[in-house]
C-alpha cells in the first residue's frame, strides 16, 4: 500500500518538475559565471573591464539564486498555474531509483576516493569531480522524490561529462568554465525540452 504522504509528496514535486522552468532557471545560474568567467580569461585583475565581470559574477552566484527562488514560482503561477500537474509523465519505480542513486553515490566515491589517495592530487580535477558528482547526487534525489525519469538521465549524463571534464585536467579557472558551463547547457536543454513538450502536452477544459 502507497504511503499517501510520500504519494503526496511526489505529486507536489511532479507539479514543481513539470514544466522545466526550475531546469532552465539552474541552468542559466549555472552558465553565466562560466560565462563572465571565460570572459576575464586574460584580463588582468586591476583591469575595469575585470572588475565589472568579477562583479556581475558575483550577484549572479549570490543575489541571482535568492532572487530566482523567489521569481520562479511567480513566473510559473502566472503563465502556466492553471495547467500545474497536467502532464501525466513516466515514472520511475521506487527500487529503480535507489539502485540508481546508490550506483552514482558509489562511483562518485570511488572516483573521489582515487584522487584524494594519490600522491599528488589535482585539486582542480577533485572540485570538478565533487561539483559534477554532487549535481548528480541532487538531482537523483529530486528524481526519487518525484519519480521522473528525466531526473535520472540528467545525472547519469552530467557524472559522465564530469569524468571526460576531469581527465582533461587544466587549472581551477578552466575546470570551473567548462564544469559549469557543460552543467548549465545540459540543463537549460533539458528544461527547453520539457517546456515544449508540457505547453502541446493536452490540459482539462478550464484549467
Amino acid at each position: 500500500m502507497t504511503d499517501p504522504i510520500v504519494d503526496a509528496t511526489r505529486r507536489i514535486q511532479r507539479a514543481w518538475s513539470a514544466d522545466g522552468l526550475a531546469e532552465i532557471t539552474t541552468g542559466i545560474l549555472f552558465f553565466l559565471p562560466a560565462l563572465l568567467a571565460w570572459a576575464k580569461l586574460g584580463l588582468d585583475h586591476q583591469d575595469p573591464a575585470w572588475r565589472v565581470l568579477n562583479f556581475a559574477q558575483t550577484i549572479v552566484i549570490l543575489p541571482g539564486v535568492w532572487i530566482a527562488m523567489w521569481l520562479l514560482p511567480r513566473i510559473r503561477n502566472r503563465l502556466f498555474g492553471y495547467r500545474e500537474g497536467i502532464m501525466i509523465p513516466r515514472l520511475v519505480a521506487d527500487s529503480q531509483a535507489k539502485a540508481a542513486m546508490v550506483a552514482i553515490i558509489a562511483v562518485s566515491t570511488a572516483a573521489l576516493l582515487v584522487i584524494i589517495l594519490r600522491k599528488h592530487p589535482n585539486w582542480a580535477v577533485l572540485t570538478t569531480l565533487a561539483t559534477g558528482f554532487a549535481s548528480a547526487v541532487i538531482l537523483c534525489k529530486i528524481g526519487a522524490a518525484s519519480g521522473l525519469r528525466r531526473h535520472f538521465a540528467l545525472a547519469a549524463i552530467i557524472a559522465a561529462a564530469t569524468v571526460a571534464i576531469a581527465a582533461q585536467g587544466g587549472d581551477f579557472e578552466t575546470s570551473f568554465i567548462r564544469q559549469f558551463g557543460m552543467m548549465g547547457l545540459l540543463l537549460m536543454a533539458a528544461g527547453a525540452m520539457t517546456l515544449v513538450r508540457f505547453l502541446h502536452a493536452p490540459h482539462a477544459p478550464g484549467q
